[in-house]
């Protein structure tokens, strides 16, 4: 088996990931094994169900010892209740490519939420040695706004899945890698590679050095047309409340989450909530000058 670096910890796994760093640690925090005969799922209760790209679906059930998360294309992963094991059943024709995805974002934050920590859907950039994390659902220009700030002297933390943990929370660094739209991509010039679906992956982005970083601030966008003479960003400061409602919403896995594991967020986003600003960034909608965003929205933070 193979160790590799992600979200902070060690994953050890005997299916390769050539997207992530190898690791040199010797204690896993996850262990992801490959499984023939599906067994049995002791006192099974679907929790939830989420519809993906393409028509496939994923669903999420939690038995007596154990989650598993079923994907229409890819299989079935059973994970351990305090989330260190996890156990793919594949589908026959499972596509690699596809397995990656679906273990570096839903699984792993299934394994995540079991251990406790809070999983969001975003992506987050470092900015003087601290996170900045941008919340928001998909196409509205999460990826691009923290590709922009890493050209303009950030380093990538996370795409697409943020984990946070620890009081005061931080944020860790995730997958070494971005997935942009063609146009976006064009727009900065970096060399991209084939994704999955309608998007490209940039692999050449800056990224932190650190495997942890303090969160300095969170920011649902709320996408807005361009306006002439317009500013590119705005925010707004959320009051607790709002802003606990908004990170639960945008939690990674929160489709998948109903009953009790939806309950357990709900104190987790409030203590993060409570310890850093979360705002409503209003982000005009102009690939052209999203460089201008970045920059006035990480001089925020530069001069902190």
């Amino acid at each position: 088996m193979t160790s590799y670096e992600v979200f902070g910890g060690v994953l050890q796994s005997d299916i390769e990931f050539p997207e992530l760093p190898a690791s040199r640690r010797n204690r896993p925090d996850w262990t992801l094994r490959r499984r023939e005969a599906l067994v049995p799922l002791s006192d099974a209760v679907v929790i939830g169900v989420e519809d993906l790209v393409g028509g496939v679906a994923a669903r999420l059930e939690r038995g007596r010892d154990r989650f598993r998360l079923r994907f229409d294309d890819t299989g079935s992963f059973d994970i351990a209740r305090d989330g260190a094991r996890i156990d793919w059943y594949p589908l026959p024709g499972a596509s690699p490519a596809v397995v990656r995805a679906d273990v570096l974002g839903r699984v792993l934050s299934v394994a995540l939420h079991a251990a406790g920590d809070l999983c969001l859907h975003a992506s987050a950039a470092a900015i003087g040695g601290k996170a900045v994390a941008l919340v928001g659902p998909r196409g509205y220009g999460k990826s691009t706004l923290t590709m922009a700030l890493v050209a303009n002297g950030g380093r990538l933390v996370a795409d697409d899945t943020v984990r946070l943990s620890g009081a005061p929370p931080r944020a860790a660094v995730a997958v070494p890698s971005l997935r942009l739209r063609e146009d976006a991509a064009a727009r900065f010039g970096v060399d991209v590679a084939p994704e999955i679906g309608d998007k490209v992956i940039v692999r050449d982005a800056p990224v932190a050095a650190e495997r942890w970083l303090p969160l300095e601030a969170i920011y649902v966008l709320v996408p807005r047309a361009s306006e002439k003479g317009g500013p590119l960003v705005r925010r707004e400061r959320l009051g607790s409340l709002e802003a606990t409602l908004a990170l639960v919403q945008h939690g990674k896995i929160a489709p998948l989450l109903g009953g009790e594991e939806a309950a357990s967020v709900l104190p987790r986003a409030g203590a993060v909530a409570n310890a850093v600003p979360v705002f409503a960034l209003e982000v005009a909608r102009d690939l052209e000058r999203v460089g201008e965003a970045a920059r006035e929205l990480a001089g925020w933070h530069r001069g902190a």
